[in-house]
């Protein structure tokens, strides 16, 4: 009976093997990216969470795409932090997380399109710039009185 962590473990080799393959990626380009990135001989070295990692990286190399959503669902993050912080509220992943749902209308903040992503990237910082904005004419209107 083998442990769940063998189990998994063994299933992200499989996955980073399949991913190599994708990549177009030999024998020594496998060597060279485990020597460099991890300082290991075999994928079989490597602990769970450093196959998440390379597996997430050859991924990313076999799919632009992800790497694109990757990045819009970060600017998301920030410019919903962003307008928290303008708003006094304190921020945290799982409100900015569940903030983006609600915006977007989807359940779960990986499962949000592109398009909804670039959709709300764009009303909170629209919102953000809009708070500044109305914050300096006060300040500047209360300082003329």
């Amino acid at each position: 009976m083998t442990t769940t962590i063998k189990t998994t473990k063994a299933q992200l080799i499989k996955r980073f093997h399949t991913l190599l393959t994708k990549a177009g990626m030999d024998e020594f380009d496998k060597r060279s990216m485990l020597n460099t990135y991890f300082n290991a001989t075999s994928s079989k070295d490597l602990t769970v969470v450093e196959l998440l990692e390379a597996c997430t990286a050859l991924e990313k190399m076999v799919n632009p795409q992800l790497a694109e959503i990757d990045r819009l669902r970060k600017r998301v993050m920030a410019s919903i932090g962003a307008y928290l912080r303008e708003m006094g509220y304190a921020e945290n992943p799982e409100n900015i997380k569940a903030l983006a749902c609600r915006a977007s209308k989807c359940r779960n903040f990986n499962d949000i399109p592109m398009e909804k992503l670039r959709a709300v990237y764009n009303a909170f910082n629209h919102y953000k710039k809009a708070m500044v904005q109305v914050r300096e004419l006060t300040e500047n209107i209360l300082k003329t009185n």
